[in-house]
């Protein structure tokens, strides 16, 4: 259904823990989108259920965070020289 493009909605069940290996969650072939996050909730034992929904062409670019504010700046120089 996700190769075909037909998917409106998909539902995704995360559990915390690693195996090692597996089957591929999106198989060769399956054309690139976006996805945009619609529900979520975590369960008590840390398993997340999250709902998402078609959001069109991946935009590209610069994903990066903003630069630090001048507070931030100040406190890592302070870590950084530290009373060590």
């Amino acid at each position: 259904m996700l190769k075909a493009g037909i998917v409106d909605r998909l539902t995704l069940l995360t559990f915390p823990v690693i195996l090692g290996s597996g089957k591929r969650l999106f198989s060769d072939g399956t054309a690139a989108g976006a996805l945009r996050m619609t529900e979520h909730q975590v369960t008590k034992g840390g398993a997340i259920i999250a709902t998402y929904e078609p959001e069109g062409r991946v935009e590209t670019g610069d994903f990066g965070t903003q630069d630090p504010s001048a507070e931030e700046q100040e406190r890592q120089k302070r870590m950084a020289e530290g009373p060590w």
